[in-house]
């Protein structure tokens, strides 16, 4: 085993960051995988046993998985849901749910290729389900379904992916969904949003009533008919919906500063000097990226980058002279992706999910300069 820095290997940039509560996976452009924190012990993407407790460095584990290129992937509460470059989903962890798509309630350690779907285009995960849309606009799901959170109608377990029947006459471009919530989102060709699952205190943005705690059929978001919805965040507390022109709408913004009037159905003011292009959302944080490739973050310090907790979206000092194209937020921490392919981190680091080579909490984003590869 040896360290190398990832500068000194351009091919190497990395792509992605897929986030648990206890460790962290990052896919480059070429589709290998690395990995750093305590092992995850639902599921594992290599055969070698891990002997440390936890990796401080983010080590390499694979450069495929069932023979196919990954290129992105989601994870829930205890799986994982990993993408093909061929838009075919591999799906490994606990399947107690059907969450694995399987058809059984079996668990498995290693990933499954979902053998019925060949042409995926995008994979989102809950707690315990998973959902994803394919190249022709429709949308799969599968895996628990108390809250009605899969929209299928009705409050039943699904063992196997099933078409979303209410929108089966639309082109869902993205299905989204975190483990961290109990409502899903679906976002149409045309940038119209539906939503079901647990509508309590109105957390999906629908009208709160006694008799419609679960919506188990999607429905329109009636406060946001007028804008073109891209994406759509969700974290524990808090719901985020960004529009194409680059305006940013809130509900539930238990992590946001603004008055009620200044969400749901009104945008947030202004905090930026550029439209924001992308938005994330961690339990108690938020972090928003422009078009100039600055980073605005709120929330809970020291997911959010800075030294105190900040009600309203402040710029990121530290990653101001780098231009960032890519943020997500775990469910305590933070990553940020450069246009060179460099990560930064930052958040809580416990069990070394940082990737930074401790188990220190770090306020400020710090660099993730070497990655250890076992060389063959």
């Amino acid at each position: 085993m040896r360290e190398i820095t990832v500068s000194s290997y351009p091919a190497w940039k990395i792509k992605d960051v897929l986030v648990t509560q206890e460790n962290t996976l990052f896919i480059t452009e070429c589709g290998e995988i690395f990995e750093c924190g305590k092992p995850n012990s639902d599921f594992t993407l290599t055969v070698e046993a891990r002997e440390e407790a936890c990796w401080l460095l983010p080590r390499f584990v694979t450069s495929s998985v069932n023979g196919k290129k990954i290129m992105t992937g989601a994870v829930g509460s205890s799986h994982i849901a990993l993408l093909s470059n061929e838009h075919q989903l591999h799906l490994a962890g606990e399947g107690a749910y059907g969450q694995l798509g399987n058809n059984d309630f079996h668990s498995h350690q290693a990933p499954l290729p979902l053998t019925a779907f060949n042409h995926v285009n995008q994979v989102s995960c809950g707690s315990s389900q998973t959902m994803f849309t394919t190249t022709d606009g429709k949308v799969f799901v599968c895996g628990a379904n108390s809250h009605g959170a899969l929209g299928l109608g009705h409050t039943e377990t699904q063992y196997k992916p099933v078409q979303v029947p209410a929108l089966s006459q639309m082109f869902i471009r993205k299905v989204c969904r975190s483990s961290g919530s109990q409502g899903t989102f679906f976002l149409t060709k045309e940038g119209k949003v539906f939503a079901c699952g647990s509508n309590m205190g109105g957390a999906l943005g629908l009208p709160d009533s006694d008799s419609d705690v679960y919506i188990i059929i999607p429905q329109p978001l009636i406060t946001l008919a007028h804008e073109h919805i891209v994406d759509v965040a969700l974290g524990m507390n808090n719901t985020l919906f960004l529009t194409k022109t680059g305006k940013v709408y809130s509900h539930s913004g238990l992590t946001l500063g603004y008055s009620p009037a200044s969400s749901g159905d009104q945008p947030l003011p202004p905090f930026s000097g550029s439209p924001i292009k992308q938005i994330a959302v961690g339990n108690f944080h938020t972090l928003f990226l422009t078009e100039h490739g600055q980073v605005y973050s709120s929330g809970s310090s020291p997911a959010s980058g800075h030294l105190d907790d900040n009600d309203l979206p402040r710029l990121l000092i530290s990653l101001a002279r780098y231009i960032i194209k890519r943020i997500i937020a775990g469910p305590d921490c933070s990553f940020f992706i450069t246009q060179d392919g460099d990560v930064y981190s930052c958040g809580e680091g416990s069990n070394g999910q940082l990737g930074l080579g401790h188990k220190n909490d770090v306020v400020v984003p710090s660099k993730i300069n070497t990655i250890n590869i076992s060389l063959m």
